[in-house]
């Protein structure tokens, strides 16, 4: 019998879970190459430690960006070797089930479906990664009810109303993660004249990040470069500096799930209101986002139990389910 893989290939981490034992690999999606050989130096965590500490000829690589395929060459060699180092060496060649975006085109389909034909796969799978979510979560997904799943990755948040196993609705805005540390980046250099790493961005994110100031009094010192005199200083940010930070991309958010809602059919907006939005991916921990959501929409509002996990989990799931293969969309 074949070995089931499931990969979630996101802008910032790769997953990979194998049927019978889990969730086997959980690494950044970045690999540091030396530009003058070509040759990969690092992949995943040891390369993302490197970042900023390397000489100009040795950079890293980012395969994938808004959660889509944008170096193929590099995505397949960081797949291969995550591979060889959580699976080994295959005998047979697996069946691989990806976990993608609900909205991407048929080109990036396709570099999606020639990425895992590359690495080794017999069979190619693909599922939405809300719908993915879904069943990662344990929803019923081939129930007659309506689900909505908003999945806020680093690269793009997707959004989706789910229903007898198939997407009814559905939006992707190329806004996740890594827009809140770019908007972050840009508050910080206008209004205290510092410019700080992508790092330290995303470092100040996960300990103080917050888009609901209300009874938040979390601080985080970031440090950093001035930029008239070039001297390193540091500033101190509050949770009213993170809420106006991210006001950008939460607005951007915001308006593609009111899209989604006034495109849902009434029936499953009811649903909906009833057992409440599900919010999942990276983005869903920051703090706040789940009342501010809920004061959007007007409805119940709950992060998933595996935010991080749960696509890839339901993807590794889903091959078990009744799930139409001939649906329009992207189904397994």
């Amino acid at each position: 019998m074949n070995k089931q893989i499931s990969i979630d290939i996101g802008t910032s981490s790769v997953l990979i879970y194998v049927k019978g034992k889990g969730i086997v690999l959980q690494e950044p999606s970045v690999i540091t190459v030396d530009n003058i050989t070509n040759r990969v130096i690092k992949i995943g965590r040891e390369a993302r430690e490197m970042t900023g500490r390397t000489p100009e000829s040795v950079v890293n690589v980012y395969p994938v960006s808004d959660g889509v395929i944008n170096r193929y060459t590099h995505a397949a060699v960081m797949l291969k070797k995550f591979l060889a180092r959580s699976c080994g060496t295959f005998v047979v060649r697996p069946d691989i089930t990806l976990s993608v975006p609900c909205c991407i085109s048929d080109v990036e389909e396709m570099a999606f479906k020639s990425l895992a034909d590359e690495i080794g796969a017999k069979n190619v799978y693909m599922i939405d990664s809300p719908l993915a979510f879904a069943i990662g979560e344990g929803i019923d997904v081939l129930a007659p009810e309506g689900n909505m799943i908003i999945d806020i990755g680093g690269g793009n948040t997707n959004i989706s109303v789910i229903s007898l196993g198939g997407t009814v609705v559905d939006n992707c805005v190329k806004c996740g993660g890594n827009k809140f540390n770019e908007s972050l980046i840009k508050y910080v250099r206008n209004k205290y004249e510092l410019a700080i790493s992508e790092e330290a961005a995303e470092q100040a994110k996960i300990k103080a990040g917050t888009v609901w100031p209300s009874g938040n009094t979390a601080t985080v010192t970031v440090k950093g470069r001035n930029v008239r005199n070039y001297r390193p200083e540091s500033v101190v940010l509050g949770a009213s500096d993170m809420v106006n930070a991210f006001e950008d991309p939460m607005t951007r958010i915001g308006e593609a799930i009111c899209t989604v809602i006034e495109s849902t059919p009434p029936e499953l907006v009811s649903d909906i209101a009833k057992k409440g939005i599900i919010m999942a991916g990276g983005g869903s921990l920051i703090n706040g986002i789940d009342r501010l959501v809920s004061s959007i929409t007007g409805m119940p509002v709950r992060i998933a139990e595996k935010p991080l996990s749960g696509a890839v989990l339901g993807a590794g799931k889903a091959l078990d389910l009744d799930i139409d293969p001939h649906s329009p969309r992207k189904r397994i």
